[in-house]
């Protein structure tokens, strides 16, 4: 039953869209593209302590539909360590996202932040590397990010709440508070740090929380 726990809330955590929000509450402008790479580690992950860690890395492309409205398309591998004492090997995840934001307000001189909201779906497989056999699974979640800008820095904050379920039926509901800031290198250029704290909720119970780092560079097109 436990093998089966583990699989599960990885199917939930190992989706690269599921946790990190690595973006401002600044839209691409009307038009444009931008593309971001990144590259997270979750500590504690799946409460099996600092020794069991999952990493990924992955690539957002992002398209500005207007003034107020952005879709980014993500997409994600990478793999895990210290797995192999309990379930008896390492996992190769890859996932798949989609996300549509919508600017509700504009830092100007009468509104003092920028604010958007999000709403996402994603789609995920993880694979045994032991035995080859793979569990799927999908998520949707909705979401807030509120930025203000202090150039270079624009820091952030942001609350995501999203809802998961794979192959084994069970369904996890989280939370996530997410805070970072970007940096711009150009007009064009950003690097973004972040922190995250994850609050899980497995349907079978066994609440707890977690912890992840992540980083990105992006560049508007």
């Amino acid at each position: 039953m436990r093998f089966l726990a583990v699989l599960s809330v990885l199917l939930l955590a190992a989706s690269i869209v599921s946790a990190e929000t690595l973006s401002t509450a600044n839209l691409i402008p009307s038009g444009r593209y931008a593309v971001q790479g990144i590259y997270f580690q979750n500590t504690n992950s799946f409460n099996l302590g600092n020794d069991a860690k999952l990493n990924a890395y992955g690539i957002k492309g992002a398209y500005g539909i207007n003034d107020q409205m952005e879709i980014d398309l993500q997409v994600g591998t990478g793999g895990t360590t210290g797995f192999t004492s309990i379930t008896g090997t390492e996992y190769t995840p890859t996932s798949y996202g989609l996300t549509l934001k919508y600017a509700v307000a504009k830092e100007s001189q009468d509104m003092p932040v920028s604010v958007i909201l999000g709403a996402g779906i994603g789609a995920q497989s993880l694979k045994a590397n032991r035995g080859g056999a793979t569990l799927n699974g999908g998520l949707y979640g909705l979401g807030c990010v509120v930025s203000k800008v202090y150039a270079p820095f624009i820091p952030y904050a942001s609350v995501q709440w999203q809802n998961a379920g794979g192959d084994t039926g069970l369904i996890y509901t989280k939370l996530d508070l997410n805070i970072g800031t970007a940096i711009a290198w150009s007009k064009q250029g950003y690097v973004f740090v972040e922190y995250t704290s994850q609050g899980i909720a497995p349907s079978a119970g066994g609440n707890y929380n977690s912890g992840q780092i992540a980083a990105a560079v992006a560049y508007i097109l």
